[in-house]
């Protein structure tokens, strides 16, 4: 059985770090007024008993079957996000999200008139702040190159809709389960993997194949954990209502409701005439005071 050789590190939140999840939370979740048990590398033990093996790929595969199976999702969300000092903001929103291809979010925290909007594709980080009228746009590439984060959208993607990913590829599929360090804990499995730059990937399903918490770790043991919650049946699926994403002492906290799958979405993103181009720092300094 191949099993995890643990070493907890607390997170820290720095700036100064060559690999953080910083640029993560800064052009993801700027929108929603947020500035975003680390291990080591998975050991194969003696071998595998065909019973462990068996065990482990019939797990492997209701995991897969169970997760959400979509082409486009629509949801009414509530942000709420608490720092460090303990102040905290939330605003309504409405996320929409059409599969390998871009999500938007946009927050309307007073009937329904947009303040802000966020799009994320596969190739580009935009937005657009409607209170002081200005946008940034900003390449994915550029984006990883500048700020030695591989970041990509399907982890985003994988991350909103509560499903397990490997770092590089855009699916999972059964075939992929010996791609995972595999540990039996009596709440269920955890599964672990690593890409290129070090990023350590954990993952915590519970025995009924859910996908439970997903841990970000980068090489200098800071970790993003995400958590999924009440789960319930959106046509015919389960799916998590409440997610809990937490680094350090910040939380954000989303509440989904209202969620539709598989209707037409509207992702058109157009930038209004006279808007100052500025950077995602900009935007975040102004959010941040």
């Amino acid at each position: 059985i191949y099993t995890l050789s643990l070493h907890d590190a607390l997170p820290i939140w720095s700036a100064n770090k060559k690999i953080s999840l910083n640029p993560l939370w800064l052009y993801v979740c700027v929108v929603l007024c947020i500035l975003p048990a680390g291990c080591r590398t998975v050991k194969e033990g003696a071998g595998e008993t065909d019973a462990a093996l068996k065990a482990e790929t019939e797990f492997f595969r209701t995991l897969d079957e169970q997760s959400l199976r979509y082409q486009t999702l629509s949801a009414k969300i509530q942000v709420e996000f608490t720092p460090a000092s303990g102040k905290e903001v939330g605003s309504r929103a409405q996320l929409k999200l059409r599969r390998d291809d871009r999500l938007q979010i946009s927050v309307q925290p007073l009937l329904g008139i947009e303040m802000f909007r966020l799009e994320v594709s596969r190739d580009s980080v935009k937005a657009i702040d409607r209170m002081n009228k200005r946008y940034f746009a900003e390449s994915i590439a550029d984006l990883k190159a500048r700020k030695h984060l591989d970041f990509t959208f399907d982890n985003l993607q994988a991350l909103l809709t509560n499903r397990l990913f490997l770092p590089g590829k855009q699916a999972v599929t059964p075939d992929d389960r010996g791609r995972f360090g595999w540990e039996r804990i009596p709440a269920g499995y955890r599964l672990q993997t690593s890409d290129a730059t070090g990023m350590q990937y954990r993952f915590l399903a519970d025995n009924e194949a859910k996908l439970r918490t997903t841990e970000i770790t980068d090489a200098d043991k800071h970790t993003l954990m995400w958590d999924y919650t009440n789960f319930r049946t959106v046509e015919g699926q389960l799916f998590p209502m409440d997610m809990l994403a937490s680094l350090r002492d910040h939380k954000l906290s989303i509440r989904f409701n209202k969620v539709e799958i598989n209707t037409p979405v509207d992702l058109k993103f157009i930038i209004p005439e006279g808007y100052e181009r500025v950077t995602p720092e900009q935007i975040l300094k102004a959010l941040s005071q």
